[in-house]
């Protein structure tokens, strides 16, 4: 069994964009949501995933994706990341507040 992770942005103005991928091995909620920032929020290029903001960035745009829904389910995998990998990057990422500071910059926001 793999596991389906669905994602989003939403912008200030409350537009959505989603995403979703099949990651080999099993997870749940409850393997990342202690590593969530605010208990809401991730950035998927931290997790080797692909951030969904739209370019060129503005000023009211921000770095925050909220995680839609984790299931298990029998697909292929469409990224190479194992679910064991997966938590161990949440897991790393949060203890530097998600390395905000240095996404900010690399998307040109600073």
């Amino acid at each position: 069994m793999n596991t389906k992770f669905e994602y989003m942005y939403r912008d200030s103005e409350n537009y959505k964009t989603y995403e979703e991928c099949v990651l080999s091995g099993e997870l749940s909620m409850k393997d990342l949501c202690q590593y969530l920032f605010d208990g809401d929020f991730f950035i998927p290029s931290e997790v080797k995933l692909k951030d969904l903001q739209q370019l060129p960035l503005h000023a009211y745009d921000h770095i925050w994706h909220e995680i839609i829904e984790i299931n298990t389910v029998d697909e292929v995998a469409n990224v190479s990341i194992s679910a064991k990998c997966f938590i161990e990057m949440f897991q790393e990422v949060s203890k530097s507040d998600w390395n905000q500071n240095s996404v900010v910059k690399r998307l040109g926001m600073i």
